[in-house]
This record gives C-alpha cells, sequence and structure tokens, in this order.
C-alpha cells in the first residue's frame, strides 16, 4: 500500500488538444463549460494594488485569474497589534467580513455559505502571537460539489493574515447532460491504469466489468486549470475500487475521461 494520493489530470493534451467541438458525438451547449481566462498583466497588476490597500496585514496575494493565493508572500507587511484573545465565533466574523469585503477574489458570493472542515488556534510566540487557521469545505452549487475548492485562512491576533484559494461564483450546469452515469461507465471498460509499490515499481490494473459494477458515481465539478483558464468541467466521478482503487471524472456533455486520481492510500 502506498502512502500518498496521486492526482493526474489530463490536461488537454493529446487527443484534447486536437479535438474540434465539430467532432464532437454528442449535442453541443454553448454555454459549457464555464471558462475563467487569465487576467491580462495591467489588469491584475491594479487588481492586486487595490486588494493590498484594501487588506493592509495581508501576506498573501492574487494569482493570475485574481483569486486569492500563496503565488506571492509579503513577509515585509505591518504585523497586526497583539490584542486580547478573542472567541471562535468572534474570529469566524473576522473571517466572514473578509470574505463580504473581497467577493471577487474570494469567490464567495455569501459567506454565511462557508463551512469550516477544521479550525484549529495556536498561541505562545515570543511576539505574544495568537493564530487561528481555517479551511473550508469544498464548494457546493446545491448538492454537487466543486472539488479542490477549499480555502484557507490565517488570522493573527484581530486580523486576517493570510488567504489561500477560492470558490467559483458562477457555474454552468447544463439542464441535461449527453452522458449517463452507465454510458460513463462504459467508457472507461478495459482502460489501463498504472500504480507503484513503495518500492517505486510500477504495477497496471485494468478496469474491468466487476469493477464497474462494483464502482459508485457522483456528479462533481471538476476544475481543470492551464496557464491560460481554468474550465469547470461537470463530471461523473466513478469511484472504483479494488484492484483498480482509482477515481475517475468522465465530462458528463462530451464524454473526454478529464481526469483521474489513484486512492491507493495507507
Amino acid at each position: 500500500m502506498k502512502n500518498r494520493l496521486l492526482f493526474t489530470f489530463i490536461m488537454f493534451a493529446g487527443s484534447l488538444l486536437s479535438c474540434h467541438k465539430d467532432n464532437f458525438p454528442y449535442p453541443q451547449d454553448s454555454n459549457y463549460p464555464t471558462v475563467i481566462n487569465q487576467l491580462n498583466s495591467s489588469a491584475l497588476t491594479q487588481l492586486k494594488a487595490s486588494f493590498v490597500q484594501q487588506n493592509k496585514f495581508l501576506q498573501s496575494s492574487l494569482n493570475k485569474f485574481g483569486y486569492c493565493d500563496m503565488e506571492e508572500i509579503n513577509n515585509s507587511v505591518e504585523s497586526p497589534p497583539v490584542s486580547s484573545l478573542l472567541t471562535q465565533s468572534e474570529v469566524v466574523a473576522i473571517v466572514n467580513s473578509f470574505v463580504s469585503a473581497n467577493s471577487s477574489v474570494t469567490g464567495v458570493k455569501n459567506p454565511a455559505d462557508l463551512k469550516f472542515s477544521s479550525i484549529s488556534t495556536d498561541s505562545g510566540y515570543w511576539d505574544g502571537a495568537t493564530y487561528w487557521y481555517f479551511r473550508t469545505t469544498n464548494q457546493h452549487i446545491d448538492t454537487i460539489e466543486v472539488m479542490y475548492s477549499q480555502i484557507l485562512f490565517h488570522v493573527k491576533n484581530h486580523e486576517l493574515v493570510y488567504c489561500a484559494g477560492n470558490w467559483y461564483p458562477n457555474v454552468y450546469i447544463p439542464a441535461k447532460f449527453n452522458l449517463s452515469t452507465d454510458q460513463a461507465k462504459s467508457s472507461l471498460l478495459n482502460k489501463i491504469v498504472w500504480h507503484s509499490t513503495i518500492a517505486g515499481v510500477p504495477y497496471s490494473a485494468t478496469i474491468t466489468s466487476a469493477s464497474l459494477a462494483a464502482s459508485t458515481t457522483h456528479l462533481v465539478v471538476l476544475p481543470v486549470i492551464t496557464d491560460t483558464k481554468i474550465e469547470l468541467r461537470v463530471t461523473w466521478q466513478i469511484n472504483i475500487p479494488m484492484p483498480v482503487y482509482y477515481l475517475m471524472y468522465v465530462d458528463v456533455m462530451t464524454g473526454e475521461l478529464i481526469g483521474q486520481e489513484e486512492t491507493i492510500i495507507s
């Protein structure tokens, strides 16, 4: 058993890059998928400057799509003054206030929608500072989970000093899907996936009809990130158990295998 979780995106390489929509065997929806393009340098510079001005204690910055990220860390910003200890509810209010004031860069329309998967605190540093660490759950659109959309917040004393991650304020979900769950599963039959031993020796597993029959399926949104854009793909997440041990993501509109995630952990 391996002690890692491997995620592999199929970033429109090979056939995905060479495909044209006219060649897709399914009806097309002009609104799909939702696309978020990289900001031009001028717009991004202005957005970062405004973000810094509005949040003078924040050490983290924005990525090329204009969302909170840790691509740049500014350790020279002013440190928040030491203050009285806060309760958890008071710190949650600080996080919610930041999100409300910075909705365009967090992607969160309503702070009340935030749910936290973990909250912890730490204190006793030489400067007397107290830190709080928050991690949100993934974004949900009704019952549809948006994968890899957790947001991290760090609060030092009374100020938010770090934010990384984002939700997506507008995600288009087609009213009718081209692929059913059974069709998505069938597209994976006889596909070979790869694992490796602790020693790094690769070995393969084949997706059989039996493993597909034992699999479970959920509808999720999978962000596919390239150098210039983010595409929010609605996919069937197919969890294939032993001996395959993989999550497979099949686009509900195009039938393409968008990503795959190894699930063997120890």
